[in-house]
């Protein structure tokens, strides 16, 4: 059997029980993380230090480790880098899920509009992604066909990070500017 090697996207303690399995599996396991002091690090063969919303780095990283004939899949878990993990695996020609899945399943406006499209009932929810939408904040809520108090939610994470309740306009658009920085 030829050996084999995996690279683990992430190297935080959500990703560890993973880098061990992997390792008990044989495999020769790559951590990639943009934090240099994640747990993962001291466990994994091999790490590198990128940032996992970078798809052109990662793809570069999976790409120099596929070019020494030493890449044989790409993988996370507990985190919401299912498109970088698609991206790297079609660059790579590794296996995976397709690209548009990837970001069907992991950004939360897109997701619902695809369940929407799809006659699946979705909560009520307003994207609002932009400063004009913002100048009209009532407009915009009731457009929406909501009212207040609200939840405001990145599209883009996971953890419950960026999360809030907002009871006003100027709550929402406090809310708003914080979520876009997650």
């Amino acid at each position: 059997m030829t050996h084999k090697t995996i690279m683990i996207l992430g190297g935080g303690t959500m990703q560890v029980p993973a880098i061990n399995l992997a390792k008990g599996m044989g495999l020769t396991v790559i951590v990639a993380d943009g934090n240099p002091d994640v747990p993962g690090r001291k466990i994994a063969d091999f790490f590198e230090n990128v940032d996992l919303k970078d798809h052109r780095g990662m793809i570069e990283t999976a790409l120099k480790y596929k070019h020494k004939g030493s890449l044989d899949g790409v993988f996370t878990a507990g985190t919401d880098f299912s498109e970088t993990v698609a991206r790297v695996a079609a660059a790579a020609g590794l296996p995976g899920i397709p690209v548009a899945s990837a970001v069907n399943a992991s950004n939360k406006g897109v997701m619902r509009k695809v369940l929407h499209d799809a006659g699946i009932a979705v909560p009520r929810n307003l994207l609002l992604n932009s400063p004009v939408t913002m100048d009209n904040c009532e407009g915009s809520v009731l457009s929406g066909g909501l009212d207040f108090p609200l939840v405001v939610k990145p599209v883009d994470n996971m953890g419950s990070r960026g999360i809030r309740r907002v009871d006003s306009c100027p709550e929402l658009k406090e809310a708003v500017i914080s979520a876009v920085k997650y």
